[in-house]
């Protein structure tokens, strides 16, 4: 059986959703260049939910 790499995300989101996906983006590439294949974001982070 392979290994998988399993990677998950949390950030701070601000109300400026072009921010809030380029600051997803560079994470996701950054646990992907570590070696993690599923890669989970956290719920609503394009903008704050509260």
């Amino acid at each position: 059986m392979a290994d998988v790499g399993v990677a998950a995300t949390q950030m701070t989101c601000s109300w400026d959703r072009v921010e809030n996906l380029n600051r997803a983006e560079k994470l996701v590439r950054q646990a992907a260049s570590a070696g993690a294949s599923i890669i989970l974001i956290q719920e609503l982070f394009e903008t704050p939910y509260f």
